[in-house]
């Protein structure tokens, strides 16, 4: 769904809801006789998962991630970012756009003291983040470095066609065993064994689709 237009209301609040093109506005056709709030929007009849978190509304679907007053199309999304906290426990969730920290995004902090389970939503919209964003966004990177391009997939660590560099530390892919994901971090390890020559926290955009992106594109180069 990338056209602006009429669609039905995932909130539940009216027949129709006005997507522009790139987010859920307030516009509702027909306008309810009560105001339209997404923090008390009734659960959708059709398929999709729908939650109070901290007096906002979480919604999503296989087409979009709302929550509160922010939307985005999961054909939208750019970069992605899931961790658990230790102390304080909690389970934060962010899907956005381009530049990393200043474009639009979604993003929510689910914690066990709400009224709802937070490590079973956290669960589902990671999943469906995997499903509808991470994949299509590791087929486009691998693509693009493919073709020759130098894609910068988290802030500081840029994948090219001779291999990867980070900070001041540059590989080739021969040299560049795998990634995996320890401890909240992100380790690019190298061949042969050894400690990991490079590291992304778990917390940075895109650092976990960096184990598949490294896997596929060592099998090209």
């Amino acid at each position: 769904m990338t056209r602006p237009g009429w669609y039905p209301d995932p909130f539940g609040e009216s027949k129709l809801r006005w997507w522009d093109g790139e987010a859920w506005t307030e516009a509702l056709n027909p306008q309810p006789t009560r105001p339209s709030r997404f923090a008390t929007a009734r659960r959708p009849a059709g398929p999709g998962l729908a939650a109070d978190v901290r007096g906002l509304r979480l919604y999503l679907d296989d087409q979009v991630v709302a929550y509160g007053s922010s939307s985005l199309a999961w054909a939208h999304v750019e970069w992605t970012a899931y961790w658990k906290t230790a102390l304080p426990t909690q389970w934060i969730f962010r899907v956005g756009r381009h530049p990393f920290q200043a474009g639009p995004r979604v993003e929510v902090a689910l914690d066990p003291s709400g009224e709802y389970d937070a490590q079973g939503l956290w669960t589902q919209l990671v999943e469906t983040c995997r499903e509808h964003a991470e994949s299509r966004l590791i087929a486009e990177i691998a693509a693009r470095v493919r073709t020759g391009e130098a894609v910068e997939v988290t802030q500081g660590l840029v994948l090219h066609p001779g291999g990867l560099r980070g900070g001041r530390t540059s590989l080739s892919w021969p040299m560049v065993a795998d990634a995996v994901i320890e401890q909240g971090r992100v380790l690019i390890r190298p061949a042969g064994g050894g400690t990991a020559l490079l590291h992304v926290p778990q917390q940075s955009p895109n650092a976990m689709i960096i184990p598949a992106l490294i896997a596929t594109l060592r099998n090209d180069f």
